[in-house]
């Protein structure tokens, strides 16, 4: 069951996308930063919610809210930018798979990642392969990215 808020939030952009009028690039921040908000109320949950199995319900009812940039793309008009949904698909998922604001409590981390892999990685693998390809590789390149700076800086 969904609170009122929780509805409110989702009929609002729900709103926007029945729409279906131009809105991008003119409102590609509102986009990118109801993703944002998204992502970070999962984390949230996850770090107030003593109970894993309660943040995990709660998660995937917040997930739910996450735009799909395949509903998106009539925003874009006649012209959508070439591999418009990919990117931001990709990176969507990539930056909720580096959960680094949930600190150092390791049965914490390992339940949300367990929820991760078992409500977006694994479907993601089963039905999307490449998309869960090019997450795999931009995380990569996030992680070895911060090893040259770690490196760098030492130096």
């Amino acid at each position: 069951m969904r609170s009122a808020e929780l509805k409110a939030i989702e009929d609002s952009v729900d709103l926007v996308r029945l729409a279906e009028v131009s809105i991008f690039p003119r409102e590609a921040r509102w986009f990118s930063d109801v993703n944002m908000a998204a992502k970070a109320a999962i984390l949230e949950i996850w770090k107030s919610e003593p109970d894993h199995q309660r943040a995990g319900f709660v998660a995937d009812m917040i997930l739910e809210l996450i735009p799909n940039p395949q509903d998106w793309l009539f925003g874009w008009g006649q012209n959508p930018p070439p591999e418009w949904v990919e990117a931001v698909a990709s990176v969507s998922v990539a930056s909720m798979s580096l959960p680094v604001d949930l600190g150092m409590n390791d049965e914490l981390v390992n339940a949300y990642n367990d929820w991760l892999e078992n409500r977006i990685l694994e479907p993601m693998r089963a039905v999307e392969p490449e998309r869960y390809k090019r997450v795999v590789a931009y995380l990569r390149n996030i992680i070895e990215g911060a090893r040259e700076d770690d490196s760098e800086e030492a130096s």
